[in-house]
């Protein structure tokens, strides 16, 4: 289950990145649909991979690991 969010979040952020920035919005708009989840999941995937390396790596209250005991 939590693969498939992280999926989802990463195709999100990666759209709405790539649609956020003015020089690959006209890029976005010339892609197909195929082209254009590639393009997005290729743009989310440092997201990704930065907000993994976020909450493994910082320090977490603990009223955090109160509420979220897999964090400890």
């Amino acid at each position: 289950m939590a693969s498939e969010i992280s999926l989802v979040l990463c195709l999100l952020s990666g759209y709405l990145f790539v649609h956020a920035t003015h020089f690959l919005r006209y890029r976005a708009q010339a892609l197909n649909g195929s082209r254009l989840l590639f393009e997005t999941a290729g743009a989310g995937l440092p997201f990704l991979i930065l907000s993994r390396l976020l909450v493994t790596t910082l320090p977490w209250p603990e009223s955090v690991r109160l509420v979220y005991p897999r964090f400890e």
